[in-house]
């Protein structure tokens, strides 16, 4: 599918409901994959390596990436051992991304000055799963927990 974005209000509106739809496609995975060689332990899943794809948003799973090194991150049990909810929130093109543990807590804040993010909001989630030997972290869609 090939999707592009357009300035036009009315077809930002149908852009953004066509790629939820397609997201909320995605229920587990068939292969995990290692897009960034500055991040060898941080892989994707087929739901959020289409979301990067189409949305042009590598740069939001490098980013959530780099936060696994955060001392917020790295020095929490709970965020090494359970599930990170990340949502990035997109208005009048800023964004705001966040990390929460269990309870709602908000350990992790970034605001993103400038964004063409398509989606107004989207939530990513990270978990720590073994590969070949090697605990790696998963940034996977809601929907395929």
């Amino acid at each position: 599918m090939n999707i592009t974005k357009n300035k036009d209000s009315k077809n930002d509106a149908f852009l953004q409901a066509e790629i939820e739809s397609q997201l909320e496609q995605f229920t587990g995975t068939t292969t995990y994959y290692r897009k960034s060689f500055l991040f060898p332990n941080f892989v994707l899943t087929d739901g959020t390596l289409y979301l990067a794809e189409v949305c042009k948003a590598y740069w939001l799973l490098n980013l959530i990436a780099s936060f696994q090194e955060h001392e917020d991150i790295k020095n929490n049990p709970y965020l090494q051992r359970g599930t990170q909810f990340w949502e990035l929130e997109v208005k009048d093109s800023k964004g705001l991304l966040t990390c929460e543990c269990d309870e709602e807590k908000t350990v992790i804040k970034q605001r993103i000055d400038d964004t063409d993010f398509p989606l107004q909001k989207i939530r990513i989630w990270v978990g720590k799963t073994e590969i070949l030997g090697s605990l790696v972290s998963v940034a996977f869609l809601p929907s395929e927990y």
